[in-house]
């Protein structure tokens, strides 16, 4: 079970991070 908690956590960390790059995406393709 601390497994699995550790490998939520690290898969939330990586999804806020590729939620940051696509709001980042987003914004560069609105200046254009």
């Amino acid at each position: 079970m601390d497994g699995f908690m550790k490998l939520k956590k690290k898969l939330q960390t990586h999804f806020d991070e590729m939620q940051k790059e696509v709001t980042h995406l987003f914004e560069v393709n609105r200046n254009f």
